[in-house]
C-alpha cells in the first residue's frame, strides 16, 4: 500500500511496500515522488501529478527497487478524500513469480528444450512474417533453408541418446557460428533444422553459403 498526496509525493507506505522496494523504514519513502517509483507506466500520472486513469482501473507497471532493479507489479489506484485533501491510494501486487512462470511457458511453447533453439511453431510464425514482408516491401528478400542430417538415427542407436544430443549441439554451434547476425536458426524436428536468411538477394551468395555450411557440418565430431 502506498498513499500519496495531490502533488504526487508519498505520505505513507506499509511494511510490505518497504520490503518490496528494498527500504528498511517507511520514513525513507515519505516525500519521494510516486512518479519516480512507478517507472514504466508514467502515463498514469499527468503533468499535474493527478491520475490519468479511472479509479477502478487495474493495470500492470514496474516499480523501481532501491537497488535500481525493476519489479513487475499489478496496480490498483483509488482517489480518497481526507477532509478537503484528495489522496491517492496505490495497491500494488508483486507479479515476479507470475512473470517467471509466463516466461517458462513461452519458452516451453516456442523453444526446443535440448538445443535452446526456437522450435517449429516459432519457425512457422517467422516464416509467415517474412512472406508478408516480401509481399508488402519492395526489394525485400529472404531465403529459407531446410537442413536434414543423414543417418542421424544410426548415431542415436549405436552411440546412445546422450551422444546424439551432443552431436546435435555441436551442429547447432557450427550453424550459428556461420550464420549469426543475419539469420535465425530453428529446430524443426529431431535432426531437421530451418534457417531464415534475411536481406539476401543473391542466389549465388546463398548457394556459396550453403556449400560452406555443408562442409562445416560434415567435419567429424569428436
Amino acid at each position: 500500500l502506498i498513499l500519496s498526496d495531490s502533488n504526487g509525493n508519498i505520505l505513507l507506505v506499509n511494511v510490505a511496500a518497504c520490503q518490496l522496494l528494498g527500504y528498511k523504514k517507511a520514513e525513507d519513502l515519505v516525500g519521494v515522488p510516486l512518479a519516480s517509483i512507478v517507472i514504466e507506466e508514467k502515463k498514469m500520472i499527468g503533468p499535474d501529478n493527478h491520475l490519468l486513469r479511472s479509479a477502478d482501473d487495474i493495470y500492470e507497471a514496474s516499480l523501481l527497487h532501491h537497488n535500481e532493479i525493476f519489479i513487475a507489479v499489478e496496480i490498483h489506484q483509488e482517489i480518497l478524500t481526507f477532509g478537503q485533501r484528495p489522496l491517492t491510494l496505490s495497491i500494488a501486487r508483486d507479479l515476479t513469480d507470475r512473470k517467471l512462470m509466463e516466461a517458462r511457458l513461452i519458452k516451453m511453447a516456442f523453444y526446443d528444450s535440448h538445443t535452446g533453439l526456437p522450435n517449429r511453431h516459432y519457425f512457422l510464425d517467422e516464416l509467415e512474417k517474412e512472406i508478408n514482408n516480401v509481399a508488402s516491401t519492395p526489394n525485400y528478400a529472404a531465403s529459407v533453408v531446410l537442413i536434414n542430417m543423414d543417418k542421424f538415427k544410426l548415431i542415436n542407436e549405436q552411440l546412445g541418446p546422450r551422444n546424439a544430443d551432443l552431436v546435435l549441439l555441436e551442429t547447432v554451434k557450427r550453424i550459428d557460428g556461420m550464420t549469426a547476425g543475419f539469420a535465425s536458426t530453428f529446430r524443426l524436428n529431431g535432426d531437421e533444422f530451418g534457417i531464415i536468411l534475411r536481406g539476401t538477394t543473391s542466389k549465388e551468395y546463398v548457394e556459396s553459403l550453403l556449400k560452406r555450411l555443408q562442409r562445416l557440418i560434415n567435419t567429424p565430431v569428436s
